[in-house]
C-alpha cells in the first residue's frame, strides 16, 4: 500500500508539472500564431484551447499540486521571450493565477518576488495591460510595505511612460494609482494612530508624515507623480477617473496638512 500510494503521488506531480510545461508551451506558440491570419474557425478552436489550458493551471494550483514558485519557473521562457505575444500570454496566465490562488499562499517571500518582476515590466509596454493586473492583484491581496508602495508610484509615474499606452491601458494606469492612493492612505492612518497611541516607534514630521525608518509615500508625492505622468490626457473617459484621483489625493493633501499643523501646535504648547 506504500508504494501504491508513493507511485499516486509520484504520477499526480508529473501530471502537474505537464500541466505547467504545456502551459508554457502554449504561450510560447503565441508568437508564431501572431504572424499568421487565422480564420473565425481557428481563432475560435485556439480561445477555447487557451480558456482549457488556464483552467488546468488554475485547477492545479488550487489543489496545491503545484505552487505559484513552480508556475513562475515553468513559464520563464515565454516571460523572456522576444516576441511580445508570448510574453502577454505568460503575463497573462500569471496574474490570472496571481488572482485565483488561494490568499494564504500568497506568503511574504512570493509576493515580494512577484512584485520586483512585475514593477520590472512595466516598462514592457506591449505587455502594460497584463502587468498593470498582476500589480492590482498584488495591491489588492497582499500586505506589501510602505517602501513597495513608493516603488511602485517611481516604476509607474516616473520611470515609465504611460502617455505612449493605448486608451484602455491608460485607463488602468490610473485605476491602479487609485489603488496605491488608497493603500497608502490607510497605511498612513496607522502610523497616525500609533504616533497619537505612543507605539509605531515613527515620530511626525512637519509636513504630517510619519518617520517609521522608510519614506512612506505622501499624497504629495503622488500627487505631483500624477500630474507628471498623465499631463495631456485627452480621452474623456480618462480624464473623469482621472479628475476622481486627483481630487482624492488633494483632499488627502490637505488632510496632512491641517494634521502637520495640530501635531506642530501641540509641541508647542
Amino acid at each position: 500500500a506504500p508504494a501504491e500510494s508513493t507511485k499516486r503521488s509520484g504520477g499526480a506531480s508529473m501530471a502537474a508539472a505537464s500541466v505547467l510545461s504545456d502551459a508554457a508551451a502554449l504561450c510560447c506558440a503565441e508568437a508564431e500564431t501572431a504572424q499568421r491570419q487565422l480564420t473565425a474557425q481557428e481563432e475560435q478552436a485556439l480561445g477555447i484551447k487557451r480558456q482549457l489550458q488556464q483552467e488546468r493551471v488554475l485547477s492545479a494550483l488550487g489543489n496545491r499540486d503545484v505552487s505559484l514558485r513552480d508556475l513562475v519557473v515553468a513559464l520563464g521562457e515565454p516571460l523572456t521571450h522576444a516576441e511580445s505575444p508570448a510574453r502577454k500570454s505568460a503575463v497573462a496566465l500569471l496574474s490570472r493565477a496571481l488572482e485565483a490562488v488561494p490568499v494564504e499562499l500568497l506568503d511574504e517571500k512570493s509576493t515580494d518576488h512577484l512584485f520586483e518582476f512585475y514593477c520590472s515590466r512595466l516598462q514592457d509596454y506591449p505587455c502594460a495591460a497584463e502587468v498593470i493586473s498582476g500589480l492590482r492583484v498584488l495591491l489588492d491581496r497582499s500586505s506589501l510595505a510602505e517602501a513597495q508602495l513608493s516603488r511602485l508610484s517611481t516604476s509607474l509615474l516616473d520611470e515609465s511612460d504611460v502617455r505612449c499606452l493605448p486608451q484602455r491601458e491608460r485607463y488602468a494606469a490610473i485605476e491602479l494609482v487609485m489603488s496605491l492612493s488608497a493603500r497608502a492612505a490607510r497605511l498612513a492612518v496607522g502610523r497616525a494612530a500609533g504616533a497619537s497611541g505612543g507605539g509605531g516607534g515613527g515620530g511626525v514630521s512637519t509636513d504630517g508624515t510619519v518617520d517609521v525608518g522608510s519614506a512612506p509615500l505622501s499624497a504629495a508625492t503622488l500627487l505631483l507623480q500624477s500630474l507628471r505622468a498623465f499631463d495631456g490626457e485627452k480621452d474623456p473617459r480618462n480624464l473623469l477617473l482621472l479628475l476622481q484621483l486627483m481630487r482624492a489625493l488633494c483632499v488627502r493633501c490637505a488632510h496632512t496638512q491641517a494634521r502637520g499643523q495640530r501635531h506642530a501646535w501641540s509641541r508647542a504648547q
